[in-house]
C-alpha cells in the first residue's frame, strides 16, 4: 500500500470520527466565498507565486518518531490534499526555533505540519466559514490525535479559528521545496552580545587564531544582539566539519542560523 494512499485513508478515518460536521455540505454562499478568497489570493500573489526555495537543510528527515508514532516525511509536495482538523499556536512559542532552525513568528502567515516537505506553501480552507488563506510551513507537529496542521496566531485570526482553537478544513499543498533553488545560506552562531565591540573583539580573537569566515551581524532574528557568525555553509556535511573544527577553538556550543526566507 503506497504512503499517499495511507495518507487518504487516514485523513478519511479522522475526517468521519473528529467530526461529522464536515460531511455536511457547505453552503453556496460559503463555497462562493471560498472561491473569492481563492481568486483574491492568487490575485495578490499569495496563491501561486511564491519565492523559489530549497529543501531545509534541517527539519526533513526520512522519517521520526513522536510519542512512539512514526512520521515519514513526504519526498514532494506535489498532490498533496488531506481534510482533517486544524488548531493554532502562539505566544508559548513565539521566538523560538522552528523544525527548520527558523525563528517562529506568531505574527506572521505560517503553519507547522507532520510530513510536508519544509519549506511548503500550502491554502487552507475553513470547512464551516470558507474562508481560504495561504501559509508557509516550516515547522513540525502538531503532535494531538485527529489534527492535521497547526497554524499560526495570525494565520488562525485570518481563517477565523483563534477563538474556537480548532476547525474542520481542507490542506491544499501549492507548492513544495524546489530542486533547481539555490539553497538558503546557513550561518552557525559562535556568540551573541547586546555590544557591538564586544562581539567585534571576540570575531577579532578567532581570526587571530587562524579562523576564517567570521562575521558580525545584527537583527538577525529580530532583536538587537550583535552574533558573531561563521559561514556560509552550504550543506549538513559542511556544517558537520565545522562543528568539528570549531572544538579546536573551544567552542563546543553552536547554534545553525539559515537567512529567513521574506514572504512575497
Amino acid at each position: 500500500m503506497t504512503w499517499t494512499r495511507l495518507v487518504v485513508l487516514h485523513s478519511a478515518f479522522v475526517f468521519a470520527t473528529a467530526c461529522t460536521a464536515l460531511s455536511d455540505p457547505a453552503s453556496p454562499t460559503q463555497k462562493a466565498k471560498a472561491d473569492q478568497n481563492a481568486t483574491a489570493a492568487t490575485e495578490t500573489g499569495t496563491g501561486g507565486k511564491f519565492p523559489l526555495e530549497a529543501l531545509s537543510l534541517y527539519g526533513n528527515p526520512a522519517s521520526y518518531e513522536v510519542d512512539g508514532i512514526h512520521y515519514r516525511v513526504l519526498d514532494s509536495a506535489d498532490g498533496y490534499v488531506e481534510r482533517g482538523i486544524a488548531s493554532w499556536y502562539g505566544p508559548k512559542f513565539h521566538g523560538k526555533e522552528t523544525s527548520n532552525k527558523e525563528i517562529f513568528d506568531m505574527h506572521k502567515l505560517s503553519a507547522a505540519h507532520k510530513t510536508l516537505p519544509l519549506p511548503s506553501w500550502v491554502r487552507v480552507t475553513h470547512l464551516r466559514n470558507g474562508n481560504t488563506i495561504t501559509v508557509r510551513v516550516n515547522d513540525r507537529g502538531p503532535f494531538k490525535p485527529n489534527r492535521i496542521i497547526d497554524l499560526s496566531y495570525q494565520a488562525a485570526k485570518k481563517l477565523g479559528i483563534r477563538e474556537s482553537g480548532i476547525a474542520p478544513v481542507e490542506v491544499r499543498a501549492l507548492q513544495g521545496p524546489s530542486k533547481t533553488a539555490p539553497r538558503q545560506p546557513l550561518y552557525l552562531q559562535l556568540a551573541a552580545f547586546s555590544d557591538r565591540a564586544n562581539a567585534v573583539n571576540f570575531r577579532s580573537k578567532l581570526a587571530k587564531r587562524g579562523m576564517t569566515r567570521l562575521t558580525v551581524r545584527n537583527n538577525v532574528r529580530n532583536d538587537r544582539l550583535f552574533r558573531v557568525l561563521h559561514g556560509p555553509l552550504k550543506s549538513a556535511h559542511e556544517v558537520e566539519q565545522a562543528i568539528k573544527r570549531l572544538r579546536v577553538f573551544g567552542i563546543t556550543k553552536t547554534t545553525p542560523i539559515p537567512i529567513p526566507t521574506k514572504e512575497p
